[in-house]
């Protein structure tokens, strides 16, 4: 079984040239919405994501005619309602025919607080990867130090 580093490694090698968009079920929104938070901050890259099943709805139709090259990343939950987690294999099916990656990765079992960790701590390890495939240092914001600069100025 690989560690959460290889398991991070890899993902990021799977994400490298994409942009990665996070989706997870509605109870696990904060989960997407940080997978985002950190590619942006570490790998310098965009990265959007959304909840089940609000984005079968508009945002599902854009990849109709998409603009770029994407990959889905599905934080899956062994736990969800029985018709959303049919709502992720049918969405992961259809994509895929369309040409988009998707990867569905489970947010593992037990207490609410393993869950999140187990899978921030993956996010931490594919963002870093992810930020040196890219050439760069995951640490400074320098965007963002610079705006603050300009707003004060």
């Amino acid at each position: 079984m690989p560690t959460l580093e290889e398991e991070g490694a890899a993902l990021a090698r799977t994400l490298h040239g994409a942009t990665p968009v996070i989706y997870a079920p509605d109870a696990f929104w904060p989960l997407a919405r940080i997978w985002k938070i950190k590619i942006n901050e570490n790998a310098k890259t965009p990265a959007f994501w959304n909840v089940f099943p609000e984005l079968n709805h508009n945002e599902y139709v854009g990849f109709t005619n998409p603009q770029g090259r994407f990959h889905i990343v599905m934080l899956t939950d062994a736990q969800d309602h029985p018709r959303n987690r049919k709502r992720f294999d049918i969405t992961a099916a259809t994509l895929q025919e369309r040409g988009i990656g998707v990867t569905l990765r489970a947010i593992p079992e037990g207490d609410i607080i393993a869950r999140y960790f187990h899978t921030l701590a993956l996010a931490d390890w594919t963002s870093y990867f992810l930020a040196l495939l890219y050439g760069q240092d995951p640490t400074p914001v320098d965007m963002v130090e610079d705006f603050k600069a300009l707003m004060v100025a």
